[in-house]
């Protein structure tokens, strides 16, 4: 839930949304940056560990996402400001999850979950993608932007305590 898949899948829509000229060009740029950011990410996790690159992405994504849903909620008074503000956390966005979550919780799931519970929990993982693919259009329509991401905010923020209390470190374990 912290609307990585909105990102993913919508985050075209979303900037030519609030600057339709870069329509044409922005889905495969962002897919580009994501990548870039997730290659590097493998130095990253083994110079830092995936518990302090979890928490790391936990605060930098909370801090997009509660960015970009100020950018939402000051869009019909200061509309340069909040075209900015949108495209530029979310280019942040993608790069924090490409070098912290994108890769750590795959290693995460494999290395702290018992192997008879790591397919419940990649179920999970895919059933809430799905529900957030399929209802951010409705909810778009229904409440501002604002609000879901802002909604996100809050889920990437509480997850800092499952972090802390259930994250096991394994740096230099193996």
């Amino acid at each position: 839930m912290s609307g990585i898949n909105v990102m993913m899948s919508y985050g075209g829509n979303v900037i030519s949304s609030v600057a339709p000229s870069l329509k044409q060009i922005m889905p495969a740029l962002l897919m580009f940056f994501y990548l870039l950011s997730s290659t590097y990410s493998i130095v990253l996790v083994k110079k830092y560990g995936r518990k302090a690159l979890t928490r790391f992405g936990s605060i930098g994504l909370a801090i997009c996402l509660y960015s970009i849903s100020y950018a939402y909620f000051i869009a019909d008074t200061q509309i340069g400001l909040s075209q900015f503000l949108i495209v530029g956390f979310l280019f942040v966005y993608l790069f924090v999850y490409g070098i912290t979550y994108a890769p750590v919780m795959w290693m995460w799931v494999s290395d702290a979950l018992l192997p008879h519970t790591i397919g419940y929990a990649i179920m999970v993982n895919w059933s809430m993608a799905s529900v957030v693919m399929i209802f951010f259009p409705i909810l778009v329509k229904m409440i501002s932007s604002s609000i879901i991401f802002l909604v996100f905010g809050v889920f990437t923020t509480s997850s800092l305590y499952f972090i802390s209390k259930f994250m096991i470190e394994t740096k230099d374990k193996y």
